[in-house]
């Protein structure tokens, strides 16, 4: 079994840049990992109606539930699953409007047979499936390690916004975000000071990101103005690059006044 939940998690996630970057909702860890778990299900071929259907044990595993030694652990599933079913989120699509799309139409399980099933609803068809271009890709194994849900959101946006070809030679992509921007992206407006979500939201993202990720690493700069903090910029730099390099990068990290 351990096998399998390493192969399964050693599946590719593919989502379109657009769900990542224009897309707000508020999901737990565990509820994205079984959303995760559930997109790396879709081969680049796949029509939107087509309809997955796994082992309750693999999805299980790959997830971090022990059903053995926590029988509990399948009825918290069994609600995050139905979480993702009932829940809609919000969009802003390619004309600039604000819709509302669904991550599942249907969610079945079979005890008899160990299994679950699943469908991506119809307005996901633009955002998961035959993706050409504008899309941003990721094994499964990183967001799974993760034990932050702001982490799988960071993760994924700083993806988003950069191309591999930009991180050769040693080379280092910045994205810039405001404070609130980030907080409304991350779905984490709860902390309201900014020492308060440094610490426990971009410093323990940065950490994780750092030790699982096998295509970037993390370091960033903070900007004030006064005590206010304007700005985090992020360096991006290719997680293959020399531990000196990487090392160089972390120690000219700091606080900035502007």
């Amino acid at each position: 079994m351990a096998d399998k939940a390493k192969q399964d998690r050693n599946y590719y996630v593919v989502k379109s840049n657009a769900l990542i970057q224009k897309s707000r909702f508020s999901l737990s860890l565990q509820a994205q990992r079984c959303l995760l778990f559930a997109i790396s299900r879709i081969k680049f071929s796949d029509l939107p109606s087509t309809e997955y259907t796994f082992s309750i044990r693999d999805i299980s595993e790959a997830c971090g539930y022990d059903l053995q030694t926590h029988g509990d652990n399948y009825t918290r599933m069994k609600e995050e699953l139905k979480s993702l079913r009932d829940n809609s989120i919000w969009i802003t699509n390619a004309e600039g409007k604000e819709e509302t799309v669904s991550w599942f139409s249907k969610v079945i399980i079979n005890k008899g047979t160990g299994t679950v099933s699943v469908k991506f609803d119809e307005t996901m068809q633009d955002y998961l499936f035959l993706l050409q271009n504008r899309y941003t890709q990721y094994k499964l194994s990183t967001p799974l390690a993760f034990q932050s849900k702001y982490s799988i959101r960071l993760y994924e946006l700083l993806l988003s916004y950069i191309k591999k070809a930009d991180l050769d030679n040693n080379g280092e992509v910045e994205i810039s975000f405001t404070p609130e921007e980030l907080k409304e992206r991350l779905d984490a407006q709860k902390y309201n000071k900014f020492y308060d979500f440094r610490r426990f939201v971009l410093e323990k993202a940065r950490d994780e990101i750092n030790t699982y990720s096998e295509d970037i690493n993390v370091s960033f700069d903070y900007f004030y103005k006064g005590k206010i903090a304007t700005k985090v910029n992020f360096i991006i730099t290719d997680a293959g690059a020399t531990q000196a390099y990487k090392a160089n990068r972390i120690k000219k990290e700091k606080f900035k006044q502007k």
